[in-house]
């Protein structure tokens, strides 16, 4: 596919990727930009922020929880929704996809 120039910048985007984050551990797969869309590989190898202590060399991830039990706003009575349970989410898979679509 020849691409036009969002499609190059898109590819730009994604190639910037895994310069900006070496933290990560990332490792780039095969990837095609499509007239409306993209696919790609990624790895993302062990690093600090997806291993704990007793998880290392597992490659699980780690998250940690802010609440004990479900608490929803009809639950609780209150209007606001309650905290993301598993924390922050940065440096990991959707932390990378939501930064390259605000491109």
């Amino acid at each position: 596919m020849e691409l036009n120039d969002i499609g190059k910048i898109v590819e730009s985007e994604w190639l910037k990727t895994f310069e900006m984050r070496p933290d990560m551990n990332l490792t780039i797969g095969e990837y095609v930009i499509m007239p409306n869309h993209f696919h790609a590989i990624i790895g993302i190898g062990e690093n600090n922020y997806n291993t704990n202590d007793s998880d290392r060399g597992r490659g699980a991830m780690h998250c940690t929880s802010t609440t004990t039990e479900s608490t929803t706003p009809e639950s609780t009575g209150n209007s606001t929704p309650s905290q993301n349970k598993f924390g922050p989410q940065i440096k990991n898979l959707a932390s990378i996809i939501r930064d390259l679509k605000w491109v």
